[in-house]
């Protein structure tokens, strides 16, 4: 029997959903979303995933992008 083993997204998402932080990195919803950043900068760039701007920095609120993957946003 094949048991299957958690990707590291999936692990990564199931700790950010406990611990909640108040933004995610760019890189880091990459990760999540197994994508590279690029696109995740497109995403922003649309409006389909909203960000904030602190100077050059975007972040990403962890409520939208669990809204966001979870279909709600």
């Amino acid at each position: 029997m094949i048991t299957a083993i958690p990707s590291t997204s999936a692990a990564t998402l199931a700790r950010i959903r406990e611990t909640r932080p108040a933004f995610l990195k760019v890189p880091d919803v990459a990760i999540l979303l197994e994508c590279h950043p690029s696109n995740v900068y497109k995403m922003v760039a649309n409006g389909t995933l909203p960000a904030q701007r602190f100077g050059k920095a975007i972040r990403i609120s962890t409520v939208a992008f669990l809204a966001f993957i979870d279909g709600e946003g």
